[in-house]
């Protein structure tokens, strides 16, 4: 029988990324090496990547209504052109903007009179239900947002 039982979906994922790294002209040898590892140390680097590996997972513990979201600013949006002041999303709708992604910057932290343009990613901490409510002031759905900062397309 199965020693181990090898989900499909990470056996998908690395047949994906290594015709990524053939696309990028990763040469072979190196792409070999690659999965030769990620398979003999047991898809561990695919299993890690979760919720309980993470500072996340003391927000969930202690503020499990809390939610880190994000939100890209439309141009035709009611906080295109505002400044965060203007804004006032923490009086009216319960939110705190933890960070601005404006093209390749990250503004942690923005003071009151930072501006929203259009095309800024938002990060937001807020109650389930007024994150959800505030996705019409942003012009869009809400967005996904990983671990790392500098990827919008993962979620918490």
């Amino acid at each position: 029988g199965a020693s181990e039982v090898i989900p499909e979906e990470f056996e998908t994922s690395v047949e994906i990324f290594t015709r990524v790294l053939a696309t990028f002209l990763v040469p072979r040898d190196v792409i070999v090496q690659f999965t030769e590892k990620v398979r003999a140390d047991g898809y561990r680097m695919l299993r890690s990547v979760s919720i309980g590996d993470s500072p996340l997972a003391d927000l969930k513990k202690y503020a499990p209504d809390l939610e880190i979201s994000v939100f890209r600013v439309k141009p035709s949006s009611a906080v295109a052109g505002k400044s965060l002041a203007e804004t006032d999303l923490r009086k009216l709708h319960g939110l705190s903007v933890l960070a601005i992604r404006r093209n390749s910057e990250l503004l942690a932290n923005p003071a009151g009179e930072t501006c929203l343009a259009g095309g800024d990613v938002v990060i937001v901490l807020g109650a389930r239900e007024k994150i959800a409510s505030a996705a019409a002031l942003f012009g869009a759905e809400e967005e996904k947002l990983g671990m790392n900062l500098r990827d919008e397309t993962q979620t918490y």
